[in-house]
């Protein structure tokens, strides 16, 4: 029997002592030291949030110790993709994974971040989920998916809730059920991973215990700052790509222009009552532009 045994628990990871003597007194004891952990007293085991897995396995690789590993019994998936990425994705997806497949990849709006996301999909050959902020974006990954996968792709919103080898999820869904299906996925990648930074949502990934992780987006800073907590949640920026990179030959060129328009009282009436649900929602949230 091994020394310890890992399993995923209620969003959390469980390390079980199983030694049958307990280390001298005037011994060092590897698990008293295990990072990211602390004792549940219901059950006198050591436990560490679930998206820390990753840092509990390998710290417990440095040890002397035996493993017995079953937070995550996953199939190989042999999944395979005809598209061909372009130097700049290609070179964004080494990045993530030179960075030991955790990071936020940061690219414009166009750039084919849905397309880095399926090519990371089919260098790990793992489950994967996808979670995105809208039932539109549901709808296109899904599409995307069963397009390129011969497997079973699974939907979390919009009515549906089905686990398969691929999901894709809504933030809204994922929040439900992370601590249910976060034993169940090697990869999971977050759409529009600013959204990550809500205080509700942050809880996907702290319940997920994926050691692969990957966040999308065209804006990874956010004024509040919360873009601090997805880096501790997913890994830092790992590649940033600027849309002036890509105009011309990748994007098509483009200008910004400030076109002002005059408002009618009815109209000048609304635009600042929705404006005050704005302006309000941001003092609530404390969100700060």
């Amino acid at each position: 029997m091994a020394d310890v045994r890992l399993s995923y628990e209620g969003g959390t990871v469980r390390i079980e002592d199983r030694r049958a003597d307990s280390p001298a007194s005037d011994a060092p004891d590897p698990l008293a030291d295990l990072p990211h952990t602390e004792i549940d007293p219901r059950t006198d085991t050591a436990r560490a949030p679930a998206f820390r897995y990753a840092a509990v396995r390998d710290a417990l690789g440095d040890t002397e110790l035996t493993v017995e590993d079953a937070v995550l019994d996953l199939p190989d998936l042999a999944l395979a993709t005809t598209y061909e990425l372009r130097e700049y994705q290609a070179d964004a997806l080494q990045a993530w994974r030179d960075a030991g497949e955790r990071g936020v990849l940061e690219l414009p709006t166009g750039s084919g971040k849905t397309v880095i996301g399926i090519a990371a999909m089919t260098a790990l050959d793992t489950p994967a989920l996808v979670v995105v902020p809208t039932i539109d974006l549901l709808e296109q990954w899904q599409r995307e998916l069963e397009t390129e996968f011969d497997v079973e792709i699974g939907r979390m919103g919009g009515g549906e809730q089905r686990v398969g080898d691929v999901t894709v999820a809504t933030y809204d869904s994922a929040y439900l059920r992370a601590d249910d299906v976060g034993d169940q996925f090697g990869l999971v990648v977050f759409d529009e991973v600013h959204h990550l930074g809500g205080e509700g949502y942050r809880d996907i990934a702290r319940l997920l215990a994926a050691p692969a992780r990957l966040g999308l987006t065209a804006t990874f800073e956010r004024p509040d700052g919360a873009h601090e907590v997805v880096a501790e949640l997913l890994g830092p920026l790992v590649s940033r790509i600027d849309a002036d990179d890509l105009a011309g030959e990748h994007l098509a060129p483009y200008d910004i222009k400030r076109i002002e328009v005059a408002l009618t009282p009815e109209e000048r009436a609304v635009y600042e009552r929705h404006q005050e649900t704005f302006t309000d929602y941001l003092k609530q949230s404390n969100i700060q532009l």
